[in-house]
């Protein structure tokens, strides 16, 4: 079943390939499956020990698949502050370092960061707090 609508409607995806469709005109709502529904992106789950940190903290994440990743900290205003490796996880739990210095080498300032990784299209963010 495909969720049918004239030109003037407004389609959100609602998740697990269920579209709900609704005529901007008339108010009225239809919803269905997809034809095409595939499989959402895979994402990851992220632990960091400890939190908040003082002199650098242990990141675990864990990936249901092996995959292509980035993995970076970013400020609060979403600026990066350092690009960590792996650029690719493997299945199961990848372990990573930050010692709470930007890309320059230079010890952060006190206050919320934020780890942050990209696979496909899935983006899945930690919050960090840094203490001096």
């Amino acid at each position: 079943m495909v969720a049918t609508t004239t030109p003037h409607s407004d389609v959100r995806d609602l998740g697990s390939g269920i579209l709900n469709a609704k005529n901007a005109v008339d108010g009225v709502t239809s919803v269905g499956i997809a034809d095409d529904y595939k499989q959402p992106p895979i994402g990851v789950s992220i632990r960091v020990h400890p939190n908040p940190m003082r002199l650098g903290t242990r990141i675990l994440i864990d990936s249901a698949d092996e995959q292509p990743a980035s993995v970076s900290v970013l400020d609060l205003s979403g600026r990066l502050v350092r690009g960590l490796e792996p650029r690719f996880l493997g299945q199961g739990v990848n372990e990573l370092r930050w010692d709470g210095l930007d890309s320059r080498g230079r010890s952060v300032g006190e206050g919320v960061y934020f780890l942050v990784v990209r696979t496909g299209n899935a983006v899945t963010a930690h919050k960090m707090m840094v203490l001096h």
